[in-house]
């Protein structure tokens, strides 16, 4: 059946300019093409192991000594996985952020033990404290080198001890000013896709190099969840769409539903 989103012959196709890093990039893209768009890959950020692999790799190596381990993305389990060859039996209790991430460890054959309705720290922080007393448990935290800081405060505030460590780190990636005035200067933009608050953050820094930071502010956004569209309503940006949970699914089901208005 054809996609109501692809333009009628003769019709100009959207211009859809895709901010992600990492794999998942193919998906979108492929998923946006479908849907009609002319997509302008123009990666802000990249993934990269930790500065200091140290501490993720002890944790890693004393795993069986956690009670839960935290997951709140596909990098923090790939992270993980590059260095548990089997979860420990017993082992600790596995909580997953969303279900993106939750398919991530299950592909590993790793058990989820909590996974929130609400797909955010919040989330997962009000299904953790609710199902058992969390005083006294052993939490590692495998993450980004940045990030929020809702799920480590809130544990250790109900007297869980919360072993945080960078995973990876989500690297800037350079353009040139002239690069990025030939690739997006000229250009008609229907819509500019952010996946995190940090690529907004990036891509707008690209953006003002290159003197088109007031231009890109005007271009409409869409964006995956509600932390990602605050930041970019912080600088100023319009978002159109958001997706209602955090998945390529929905995500791409958000952007088709602005595309065809």
């Amino acid at each position: 059946m054809a996609n109501s989103a692809t333009p009628r012959p003769g019709a100009s196709r959207p211009v859809v300019v895709v901010t992600r890093p990492g794999p998942k990039t193919r998906d979108l893209m492929a998923g946006l093409e479908a849907l009609g768009a002319e997509v302008i890959p123009y990666p802000v950020m990249e993934i990269q192991p930790p500065e200091d692999p140290a501490p993720l790799d002890r944790a890693c190596a004393h795993l069986a000594n956690y009670d839960v381990v935290l997951l709140t993305s596909a990098n923090g389990v790939q992270a993980l996985a590059e260095r548990v060859a089997s979860w420990p039996e017993p082992g600790p209790r596995v909580a997953v952020v969303g279900a993106q991430t939750a398919q991530a460890v299950r592909r590993r054959g790793w058990p989820v033990d909590y996974l929130p309705e609400e797909a955010n720290a919040e989330g997962l922080l009000a299904t953790l404290t609710a199902r058992h007393p969390v005083a006294g448990l052993r939490f590692l935290f495998p993450r980004a080198e940045e990030g929020r800081e809702v799920l480590v405060d809130g544990l250790r505030t109900v007297g869980a001890a919360v072993d945080l460590v960078t995973a990876y780190r989500a690297v800037a990636v350079p353009h040139s000013p002239a690069e990025t005035r030939a690739t997006l200067g000229k250009r008609h933009i229907a819509l500019i896709t952010f996946t995190s608050g940090a690529c907004a953050d990036h891509f707008l820094a690209r953006m003002a190099e290159a003197g088109l930071a007031a231009a890109a502010r005007a271009w409409p956004a869409a964006v995956i969840g509600p932390v990602t569209r605050d930041a970019c309503t912080a600088h100023g940006m319009r978002v159109v769409a958001m997706a209602e949970h955090p998945s390529s699914g929905a995500f791409l089901d958000a952007i088709r539903a602005y595309l065809t208005r």
